[in-house]
């Protein structure tokens, strides 16, 4: 049993999570209809970045399973403790070695800030978003009408922001699910993993801390 430091140790971490999620890009970045045009753009040498495709990695064989929205997946057994926000649809596990915050984003989040009366209708789905922060560089050409425009600058302001100290990053593909992983420095975050399948509107963003590479990469492999 845990005592009270250990309690009140594991409090401030998940109001430190739920600070960096409620700080995340995806609140408040974009304010007021048609405020794309003051989206920064993105800047550094992270903005650079480009995944490099791996083999899909081997499924974790002896975790407990886990479910946020469409996505499945199993993560390591026996957390010390796990806290859900559903107004967030954030999960905060926290294990001895470390912590797994996991979030289902959408990405009508981004499309609602915007005013779309007589815009063009929107080729971009949630599954792009990862792949346009994981992917793309400000170098490539952004698309042309209104609502894609957004997301895509937007998923530039995003990539400035999670790869601002990050040298590395990786695609991984099984079917219709696309991972994209990076070792970041975001807070208390080390490492960031976006899970997508292909057409839907919501991906998984999974933020960690203390977790080591190869536990993660399971993770991965066990996601459907």
């Amino acid at each position: 049993m845990e005592g009270p430091m250990q309690q009140n140790t594991w409090k401030v971490v998940c109001l430190v999570v739920l600070l960096l999620f409620t700080a995340h890009p995806f609140f408040g970045v974009i304010a007021g209809p048609d405020s794309h045009l003051s989206i920064p753009q993105c800047r550094g040498p992270g903005c650079e970045i480009v995944a490099v495709e791996r083999p899909w990695p081997e499924a974790l064989q002896s975790g407990m399973p886990f479910r946020l929205g469409a996505y499945r997946m199993s993560i390591p057994s026996d957390p010390l403790e796990v806290q859900f926000q559903p107004a967030l649809d954030l999960a905060v596990i926290r294990y001895k070695e470390g912590t797994l915050a996991i979030a289902l984003r959408r990405i009508d989040e981004i499309v609602a800030t915007v005013s779309t009366k007589g815009a063009e209708p929107q080729s971009l789905t949630g599954a792009d978003f990862p792949r346009l922060v994981f992917t793309i560089t400000p170098n490539d050409p952004e698309p042309s009408t209104l609502v894609d425009k957004v997301i895509w600058r937007f998923a530039m302001d995003s990539k400035g922001a999670y790869f601002k100290y990050t040298e590395e990053a990786y695609a991984f593909v099984h079917g219709q699910v696309k991972a994209y992983a990076a070792p970041v420095k975001w807070g208390r975050f080390d490492h960031l993993i976006f899970v997508a399948m292909e057409g839907r509107e919501d991906f998984l963003e999974i933020s960690t801390n203390g977790i080591t590479w190869p536990v993660l990469q399971s993770i991965i492999g066990s996601t459907k």
